[in-house]
């Protein structure tokens, strides 16, 4: 079975179709391997989006905030430790 990236949809989307696939097995008795073929999605992500929302509820399967916090950056001991590797393994060009 082929199935679509699903990175390639908006955030919206993807938590549109979490909740229409989460809905389809939950509610409306889907076999798990019926609603992967349905909606063209993989097994591991049906297992994990019925995880979350078994311990979760529907929250679980909002979509969220993707990649490193704004404003991140490294403390005072984490760049002098990145730092003093640099010094003792340089890295080369080769």
């Amino acid at each position: 079975m082929e199935t679509h990236d699903g990175r390639r949809l908006t955030p919206k989307a993807q938590e549109t179709l979490r909740i229409r696939v989460v809905n389809a097995i939950v509610n409306q008795g889907m076999k798990q391997v019926d609603a992967c073929k349905t909606f063209n999605v993989g097994r591991t992500s049906v297992h994990y989006w019925l995880k979350a929302h078994s311990k979760s509820g529907m929250k679980a399967l909002n979509a969220k905030r993707r990649g490193r916090p704004a404003g991140c950056r490294l403390k005072g001991h984490q760049a002098a430790t990145i730092f003093q590797r640099q010094l003792v393994f340089p890295v080369s060009d080769n």
